[in-house]
């Protein structure tokens, strides 16, 4: 019986043995210009058994840092051969054939291609840094060759060439020089290892290209042309309809008539973040509620508890005040503050939209439709890039405008000091280096990722700037900043400082105001310096403000993050080388 059994794996072992797909030989001759570009010649010998290899192979060629391909042409066993060809994941994909299935056996393809920009320019010397194979073939590979024709003249650097052969990565070199420029490898390599070989040569021998010849595409040239026109797009929109009308700011010793803590801050920023906090201070000043901190541990918030005091005067209220007394306190009630409450959610949608209705356009113009063009033509570049199935620059994409995410919120505010402006740059500058950092290891095409960069840019600076005030607005504006400029500067001779518990109430009273304009710190600074601390304290304490550290020096920063958790529903968003490196690469399959 073991006779008949090895007798039958004798004659089924040729049989098996044959029906192996792969590649037998990888031939390639490389004819480097002096222009840096190439002619590749790769003579690829399959076995094909009808498993992955029926219709023919692919290869993938990556086309990064301007290295463009040319396919000039393609043979198989000696005569020409079909082929179509697509792009994936920034790579060009030759596919060998048609829908025709191939004979089984062994094939030859003779397959030419034209290359740009595949010379490494370094001081001392240029460099073909060449992926011969790719690492990417799902079958393995018997033997490659490489055979390097330089332009004449050219000296190659001996000591300094180099053969990697394996993984990605790898280190390895199973291979050995043949000839002059002639390089072949010692080992079978198996799927998804790949040949590379390194030769350095004198520079002069090869023109270094310029940025235009080594990264111009249509690609690039299409983002680019989209970052020229929306910049002269928003310039012209922004000439037309963006401008202020011209303001004459006159110091104010009292607030605008008619016009609360809460509208103050929404006309000055034309939004209604951080609202709610200011109108519960002023209820708290008003004598309406009162305020106190609860000091949290290590791992938890401060917490704060809103009580009820008494029922306002008839007109003591403003609009939105009064509604958000009516919504949270009428009846005597008490509203905690420690992590999401659904009261406050709903308030401060009622809040958002009883401002916008009292401000009925009015005051100024966002004029956010005059967007839309750019937001059309970003979702036609995300689309083109999905059609192409082109991963990396999706990638890139998506990554800048992860990052891009916070820096719209640093240049959203209209009104800002020199100082606020110049840290929330440094900071946008930040973000960018870390985009632009990250990006290197998602994708090669640093210019696109530079010209969206720009385009994102664009959109967020002329976001700010677009929304423009009325006449009406612009005289309401100026009122409030110049009320603003007497709560931002101290004066020794102000007179009511001769009465402290008249200065006491002044500094209560226009509290809200301070905090709505962002100069709360140099308002209480002043107080503090003026009458004390303790006085301070004392008389926030009898408006019924019980923060226990104040509610100066930037602390009313704790109750405005704690409302805002408050309204957002807990789980919703808010010289060296290796095997692989270089230029050329890729890999292939059956298909």
């Amino acid at each position: 019986m073991k006779k008949i059994i090895t007798l039958i794996f004798c004659l089924l072992f040729p049989a098996i043995v044959k029906s192996e797909e792969k590649i037998i030989n990888f031939d390639v001759l490389m004819h480097l210009n002096n222009n840096g570009g190439a002619v590749v010649t790769e003579n690829i010998t399959v076995a094909a058994e009808h498993f992955q290899i029926k219709r023919g192979i692919y290869r993938d060629l990556p086309q990064k840092r301007g290295n463009f391909v040319t396919v000039v042409s393609l043979d198989m066993d000696g005569m020409r051969h079909p082929y179509f060809t697509e792009n994936i994941n920034n790579n060009l994909r030759i596919n060998f054939g048609d829908d025709n299935f191939i004979q089984t056996g062994v094939h030859t393809y003779s397959f030419t291609y034209e290359i740009k920009n595949i010379v490494g320019f370094f001081k001392n010397y240029d460099e073909v840094f060449w992926n011969v194979t790719g690492n990417g073939w799902i079958f393995p590979i018997d033997k490659a060759k490489f055979v390097l024709e330089l332009p004449s003249g050219a000296n190659v650097i001996n000591d300094k060439i180099s053969l990697y052969t394996g993984k990605y990565g790898s280190k390895e070199s199973d291979a050995r020089q043949t000839g002059k420029l002639s390089f072949e490898t010692s080992r079978i390599l198996s799927a998804g290892e790949g040949f590379s070989v390194a030769v350095p040569f004198q520079k002069g021998i090869v023109k270094e290209p310029d940025l235009i010849e080594k990264y111009l595409n249509f690609q690039n040239a299409a983002v680019l042309s989209l970052v020229i026109f929306f910049l002269i797009y928003y310039l012209v929109i922004w000439n037309k309809i963006g401008r202020d009308p011209k303001s004459k700011i006159i110091r104010q010793y009292s607030p605008p008539k008619d016009t609360s803590p809460a509208f103050a801050k929404y006309i000055s920023e034309m939004n209604c973040d951080s609202c709610l906090v200011i109108i519960f201070v002023s209820l708290a000043v008003k004598g309406i509620i009162k305020i106190n901190q609860e000091e949290g541990s290590f791992l938890q918030k401060n917490s704060y508890t809103m009580v009820y005091e008494k029922e306002p005067e008839t007109g003591q209220l403003s609009e939105e005040e009064e509604l958000v007394y009516r919504k949270l306190f009428s009846g005597g009630r008490t509203v905690k503050i420690s992590g999401y409450n659904e009261d406050i959610e709903e308030i401060n949608k009622e809040l958002k939209g009883n401002l916008k209705l009292q401000e009925q356009g009015l005051f100024f113009r966002k004029n956010a439709l005059w967007h839309i063009p750019l937001i059309i033509s970003i979702f036609s570049v995300m689309f083109y890039l999905f059609s192409i199935k082109d991963v990396k620059t999706i990638a890139m994409v998506f990554f800048a405008s992860v990052f891009f995410i916070p820096a719209r919120f640093l240049i959203s505010s209209r009104s800002m000091t020199k100082k606020a402006a110049l840290i929330k740059f440094i900071l946008i500058g930040f973000i960018f280096f870390i985009a632009f950092k990250a990006n290197m290891y998602m994708s090669s095409d640093i210019l696109i990722f530079c010209a969206v960069v720009l385009l994102c840019v664009t959109g967020m600076v002329f976001n700010r700037l677009l929304p423009a005030y009325t006449q009406k607005g612009r005289l309401l504006m100026d009122e409030i900043e110049g009320f603003k400029e007497y709560l931002s500067i101290a004066e020794e001779n102000r007179t009511f400082f001769s009465d402290p518990t008249n200065a006491q109430q002044i500094y209560c009273d226009y509290l809200p105001y301070a905090i709505a304009l962002g100069v709360e710190n140099k308002w209480t600074k002043y107080f503090e310096s003026s009458l004390g601390r303790s006085m301070i304290e004392q008389s926030m304490h009898s408006r019924g403000v019980f923060l226990n550290k104040g509610l100066m020096s930037g602390y009313i920063g704790g109750f405005s993050s704690a409302l805002t958790g408050a309204g957002v529903k807990p789980g919703r968003a808010g010289g060296g080388g290796f095997s692989g490196g270089g230029f050329g690469g890729g890999g292939g399959g059956g298909r």
